[in-house]
């Protein structure tokens, strides 16, 4: 396998490099430069070629306008030797009618699919009809759903129960699989120790055989593999429960590991092309000239004295992600963000001190005297506070930018505009949640977490946390599919759900900002995301915040 390049695109107002900031007018703002992935095209060509010899001739059955289909996607290649690409460009043709959408990829696609039967049924074929794509899938899988984009593509792939051995579930099971073609670098990134890609080298031959520096990562996403092919770096995801006992109605990751397995060892390449990537739609937009008179907020990395991981603080850097028009994730203001425990109710990590009056005060941050009740004011009231790097205690949790880049937060807890009491707690399901920017969002039915794929030439997926499962069903989210969302399409409703047990945290939304890079591959590692809700919050209400210095 050839090294991996990377052919350098500055991305934001006249950034020439990654690392510079931008001018003292835009509050030296940092926006991350993307890299787009110069993808081995010869080796895929021979790959093209492994799968099946038969892709060096047209099927009888091809009709004129699919051997000009032909003639157009080789056109459209950005490769100058474009005869090499022919038998891709023909594969291309023969899997847009069982996979919509493939050809459109900038990257190779790899999926369970078995190319070589599905190409030698249509080539024998008198009238190309082929069959559905389901017909071709590996066995272990029952259902595909794919998602093309700009800069890659992400698959979901339902398990059929019989693939899952003695462990049984109510709810499907899936696996993420995706790869990208562009990778972001930030310099508060943990490349110490050498080997600082997250994860640990998987030691099956086997594996290994087929994607030499396969790695593999247990987080609280479950196990992902990550690794690279024709230069590109994919990843394959499934979500599971490393505790012992299991959570409830998540599939422990001892009993499920091997269906993971299985899948990477039926990847086959199935399409896609050489073609012009966009560059990421970031930037630094204007922030609004008039001064809000309410709105402040304390710097990015100042942490609640005493509750950071290992006492490191945060990420004190400006950094913007996604969308230079990125929306705010709650549509109605006011919002206030700040620690969930480590405010009033919060649990203090089970590090409560016990005061006189149902007060207490938390182990971590013993000057701050709290009350047990959830709408006290101070919870619903600015200035705003950073709480991503907080302190979790939790090893599967590995931010790569935090000062501690183990055990720490990995998103900011948004806390709605109001709190209408209903004598226990702050009631949920009453402010909307929304889409940042265009994608797709995925309810995985074994907890409350959605993902969002964002469809904006950025390659930035975001997750949200702890809506109720009925206001995800009200905002038309289905379990465990693909659900197309437009720029402030509602998603859910801020709720209190912790996975799948209502009531279990207060009432706020966790939110995540993941980007594809090259210590964590395509899907990312998380990043801070304060600053980026800073912005966004600012566009929303039409008014600049204030810094607590």
């Amino acid at each position: 396998m050839q090294s991996w390049y990377f052919r350098v695109v500055a991305i934001g107002l006249g950034l020439a490099a990654f690392g510079v900031c931008v001018p003292a007018m835009a509050q030296n703002e940092i926006v991350p430069t993307a890299r787009i992935v110069d993808v081995d095209w010869p080796e895929v060509a021979q790959g093209v070629l492994a799968l099946s010899k038969e892709l060096t001739t047209p099927p009888p059955g091809f009709t004129s306008k699919q051997l000009a289909d032909v003639d157009r996607q080789l056109d459209r290649f950005t490769f100058s030797n474009k005869d090499t690409l022919r038998p891709l460009a023909l594969l291309d043709v023969l899997m847009d009618a069982i996979v919509p959408g493939v050809s459109q990829v900038p990257i190779p696609v790899l999926a369970p699919i078995d190319t070589a039967r599905y190409v030698s049924e249509s080539m024998r074929l008198r009238r190309f009809q082929p069959k559905p794509v389901r017909a071709f899938l590996s066995p272990s899988i029952s259902r595909m759903q794919f998602l093309g984009k700009s800069t890659g593509y992400d698959i979901i792939l339902s398990l059929k129960p019989s693939s899952l051995g003695r462990y049984k579930t109510a709810n499907p099971l899936q696996i993420h699989l995706g790869g990208s073609g562009i990778l972001y670098e930030v310099d508060n990134q943990d490349k110490s120790g050498g080997d600082a890609q997250r994860g640990t080298v998987v030691e099956d031959k086997t594996l290994q055989d087929l994607y030499p520096r396969l790695r593999r990562d247990l987080s609280d996403d479950g196990i992902t593999y990550s690794f690279i092919k024709y230069g590109i770096p994919y990843f394959a995801n499934i979500s599971c429960s490393n505790e012992t006992p299991p959570a409830a109605k998540i599939a422990p990751c001892a009993e499920v590991e091997e269906v993971l397995r299985t899948a990477l060892r039926e990847l086959r390449l199935i399409g896609g092309a050489p073609l012009p990537m966009p560059a990421a739609k970031q930037g630094v937009a204007p922030r609004p000239a008039k001064k809000s008179p309410s709105f402040t907020y304390y710097a990015p990395g100042n942490l609640l004295p005493g509750t950071s991981q290992d006492g490191l603080g945060g990420v004190t850097q400006k950094y913007l992600w996604g969308a230079s028009d990125l929306l705010f994730p709650i549509k109605l203001t006011p919002v206030f963000a700040n620690s969930q425990n480590f405010m009033h109710a919060g649990d203090c990590l089970g590090q409560q001190i016990f005061l006189d009056h149902g007060r207490y005060k938390c182990r971590q941050n013993p000057g701050k005297i709290l009350e047990p009740r959830e709408d006290n004011m101070e919870n619903y009231a600015y200035p705003w506070r950073d709480n991503y790097c907080e302190q979790r205690d939790d090893v599967r949790r590995k931010p790569k930018d935090c000062p501690a880049r183990e055990r720490a937060h990995e998103g900011q807890d948004i806390r709605p505009r109001e709190c209408r009491y209903d004598g226990t707690r702050c009631k949920i399901n009453l402010f909307d949640v929304v889409a940042v920017t265009k994608g797709s969002a995925l309810w995985k039915s074994d907890s409350n977490n959605v993902k969002y794929i964002a469809d904006d030439d950025t390659g930035v997926y975001f997750v949200y946390l702890h809506m109720d499962p009925d206001s995800l069903r009200r905002a038309g989210l289905k379990k465990d599919q693909l659900v197309p969302r437009t720029r402030g399409q509602k998603i859910g409703e801020v709720g209190n759900w912790m996975g799948t047990t209502p009531h279990a945290t207060s009432a706020h939304l966790h939110f995540e900002i993941r980007n594809p890079n090259e210590l964590c591959n395509g899907y990312g590692c998380t990043a801070a995301p304060y600053w980026t809700l800073i912005r966004a919050y600012e566009r929303l209400i039409g008014m600049q915040g204030t810094e607590i210095q």
